[in-house]
């Protein structure tokens, strides 16, 4: 299977013989990582639709957890990255104060100002819970991208002239 190049910016501009393939791999990889848990689950146990749909929007909250904690070790600081994510400070420290509160833990160690100003780091307690998730998702990551393929094999065999 003939690769597709990866070394593209945030403001590089695809073709879209590239473009198309990507997007349907995110969006899979998005249905994969995210939807069977709670689908799964609340079918399992015989929940409702407005109870799995709570279960869904739940795991879809714990993704946005996660990024928020990946942000923080990448920038050492609950404002630098939250501002990465374009989230209010005050925001992002009410989603990190109740994520602690839920999984009984605190999640961040901060210092405030100084001479090298303020900064933040995940405990040792939100590392462990972010390498976990972390590795779910790239063995869902791995799983999805091999039917990926084996699904959207006949792709690169298309005529794609416009």
């Amino acid at each position: 299977m003939s690769k597709i190049p990866v070394g593209y910016s945030l403001n590089d501009c695809p073709p879209i013989k590239e473009t198309v393939p990507l997007s349907i791999q995110q969006i899979v990889v998005l249905v994969f990582n995210v939807l069977p848990v709670p689908l799964l689950i609340g079918a399992g146990i015989g929940l409702s639709a407005s109870e799995i749909t709570i279960l869904v929007a739940g795991c879809l909250l714990v993704t946005g957890i996660a990024t928020l904690l990946q942000r923080v070790r990448e920038h050492h600081s609950l404002r630098a990255g939250a501002a990465s994510m374009e989230m209010a400070y005050s925001k992002a420290w009410r989603i990190i104060r109740t994520a602690g509160t839920v999984f009984g833990c605190k999640l961040l160690s901060s210092t405030i100002g100084g001479a090298h100003g303020g900064g933040a780091v995940l405990t040792p307690e939100a590392e462990r819970l972010l390498a976990a998730y972390e590795a779910y998702c790239a063995d869902v990551g791995t799983y999805a991208q091999g039917k990926f393929e084996d699904a959207f094999r006949f792709y690169r065999d298309l005529d794609h002239r416009p």
